[in-house]
């Protein structure tokens, strides 16, 4: 009877450990998505604090804020990437809800998140530009009635659809 009542208590005793390393497990990873997301907005506001000054020396110790800040944030990819892999192979059971919840994240160098930050400030640049020379866009008649149009199909098919789930009943 003890021999039963010890191996209930290993097999119970191993089912909780499992459950606390996995919950510690994606604690762990959420702590580090965080850090990552904070490190990105930071590199991203020092580039763009970067691109505003004229002085070469500020630029200097930017770009070394930057450069010690990106590697941080590469270590901390390749920590969440790792124990995202772990959780993946330890627990095979919960891999839907980890592909769903935990995104693998990739290394950036700074000249790339710098590069992003030059596509945005260009596309905005360029959405102020159209609407100085063009003005807002409007809708002409042809656009809005067109638009009513497609309204008119969408609602007809939903009633058609409650019809028909009526015959059914």
């Amino acid at each position: 009877m003890r021999l039963i009542l010890s191996v209930i208590m290993v097999f119970v005793s191993i089912s909780a450990f499992a459950v606390d390393e996995y919950g510690r497990l994606s604690a762990k990873l959420n702590t580090i998505e965080t850090r990552i997301r904070d490190q990105r907005k930071t590199i991203m506001e020092l580039a763009v604090e970067k691109n505003n000054v004229s002085e070469k020396q500020q630029k200097l110790k930017l770009i070394e804020q930057m450069k010690t800040v990106n590697q941080a944030l590469n270590t901390d990819i390749d920590e969440y990437n790792e124990i995202k892999s772990k959780i993946e192979h330890r627990y095979p059971k919960r891999k839907g809800e980890i592909e769903r919840r935990y995104r693998p994240q990739k290394r950036q160098s700074v000249e790339e998140v710098e590069s992003n930050v030059g596509l945005v400030k260009n596309i905005e640049q360029v959405e102020a530009l159209l609407e100085k020379q063009y003005g807002q866009f409007k809708k002409t008649k042809e656009v809005e009635a067109f638009e009513k149009h497609i309204e008119k199909k969408e609602t007809q098919k939903k009633e058609e659809s409650k019809k028909k789930l009526r015959l059914i009943n």
